[in-house]
């Protein structure tokens, strides 16, 4: 995994130490053309100054805005590739922080890149990160990003509704699905949807 990381190691160093847009744009130059297994692999190594800088975000709110699509961008790199994530921990942080950004200072951009971000790592998380999100450890965590995406499409602006609805879809499991996952989810967190109730039924085998 070091020897993998040896050629990206320049770039995420360089945005870490100094996040600017050149150096944003070659490191994202780099993850477009590397196969999606060396992405998966090295995902928390290569999107750690990502989080680093989302923490925290200093610069202006166009750049915030291009990291949060740099990170859209590593999970879906075209209609036919995709980088699974793995990361309960990537996905977490990456969450609490895009939702701080977008409650601090919010406006419609923001929002919208936050919503569509969250929404292609939640549609290429590995069953264990899904299973992870929806337990008790994360109650507060997704009834916040429910609550928040509720209030967004309730602005009347379009583009912004859309996204949010998006969004709560992924998060959702489908009504057709009958696993775990979905028991879990409907277990904790169907309460909070107005009008999805009467749709989540758990399955009768638990």
């Amino acid at each position: 995994m070091v020897e993998l990381f040896t050629v990206f190691r320049p770039f995420c160093a360089g945005l870490a130490t100094k996040p600017c847009q050149e150096n944003l744009e070659k490191l994202s130059r780099l993850v477009v053309k590397s196969d999606v297994q060396t992405l998966e692999v090295l995902q928390e190594w290569i999107l750690f100054p990502c989080q680093l800088y989302l923490r925290t975000p200093v610069l202006p709110e166009n750049f915030t805005i291009n990291v949060i699509e740099f990170v859209k961008l590593f999970f879906n790199r075209s209609e036919h590739e995709n980088v699974q994530l793995s990361s309960s921990f990537l996905l977490l942080d990456v969450l609490q922080s895009l939702m701080k950004i977008a409650t601090e200072k919010p406006s419609e951009d923001l929002k919208i890149s936050t919503c569509k971000c969250l929404t292609v790592m939640l549609k290429n998380s590995s069953l264990e990160v899904r299973n992870n999100l929806y337990g008790k450890e994360q109650k507060l965590t997704v009834s916040h990003l429910v609550f928040t995406l509720l209030e967004w499409s309730s602005e009347r602006i379009s583009s912004l509704t859309s996204s949010s609805f998006e969004l709560l879809s992924e998060l959702c499991p489908k009504r057709s699905s009958k696993t775990e996952t979905s028991n879990m989810f409907i277990m904790q967190f169907s309460q909070m949807l107005p009008g999805l109730c009467p749709f989540f039924k758990l399955d009768s085998r638990n």
